[in-house]
């Protein structure tokens, strides 16, 4: 057999051989097996579970420093405006927390829209401004100062969140 046919076919062939490495090597850093694909949902769904607890456990911490001060007798206390300044401060920077892990993307899709997005678009529109109206009021009525505001720069997580997954809501 003649050789010298291949020859200029040779040439090309480790040049070839390692494009077809690189490229190989390259594509599969960049794209993901089916198994690997589960296993990066199951941990946004667990994620996603741990976070939802998370955030239900210091709602509920928050709505019952609210309701112990609804049943106080006269205008409360110095004690129960700062419970739920705590609580009321606690829920919301778990709220913030949250809306970082939707950003960085370890949320699965379906607990982001169905459970968090409304949840975050609530805080938006009606928990965080009477939240602080309310803190007004409560130290007003026992006399004594407070001077917080709302200030949105603070909740910036929570502008983004809303701006990237549901921007109609936006107003600030």
């Amino acid at each position: 057999m003649d050789w010298s046919q291949f020859g200029e076919i040779a040439k090309y062939a480790g040049p070839f051989s390692i494009l077809t490495f690189l490229l190989g090597f390259f594509t599969s850093r960049f794209t993901l097996t089916k198994k690997e694909r589960i296993d990066q949902a199951r941990e946004s769904f667990k994620i996603s579970q741990e976070l939802s607890k998370e955030n239900d456990a210091r709602y509920q911490d928050f709505a019952s420093s609210i309701k112990e001060y609804i049943d106080a007798p006269g205008d409360g206390s110095l004690d129960l405006f700062t419970k739920i300044a705590i609580s009321g401060d606690r829920y919301f920077s778990h709220t913030c927390l949250v809306c970082d892990a939707i950003l960085s993307g370890n949320v699965d899709r379906q607990t982001r829209d169905n459970r968090f997005i409304p949840a975050i678009t609530k805080v938006y529109e009606v928990s965080l401004p009477k939240y602080y109206s309310s803190l007004r009021s409560i130290a007003k009525s026992n006399g004594f100062d407070y001077n917080g505001d709302l200030d949105w720069n603070n909740f910036r997580g929570i502008i983004a969140v809303l701006e990237k997954y549901n921007s109609s809501t936006l107003s600030h």
